[in-house]
């Protein structure tokens, strides 16, 4: 596993440790409706590991530790109860 050190301006260290896999989901705001983000967070069963908005983007993360999980969570948002 890959391991990301970050340093504040207050040289505070932080380490974070990356999944081998990682699925993103990236959409214009205003052209998906309102209930999207909820809808994404639901089916997965938890909050993005991380995510942000910027410029009327939002972009959702999520790791996993193998290929499988990863696949199998992003095919879930195209069907079988998914988004």
């Amino acid at each position: 596993m890959d391991t990301l050190r970050l340093t504040g301006r207050h040289h505070a260290s932080f380490m974070f440790k990356l999944a081998p896999y990682e699925v993103v989901i990236w959409h214009r705001i205003e052209l998906t409706p309102p209930e999207l983000h909820e809808q994404i967070i639901a089916s997965a069963g938890r909050p993005p590991d991380e995510g942000i908005e910027m410029q009327g983007f939002r972009d959702m993360h999520r790791g996993f530790q193998t290929a499988e999980a990863a696949t199998a969570f992003a095919e879930s948002l195209f069907g079988g109860g998914g988004v």
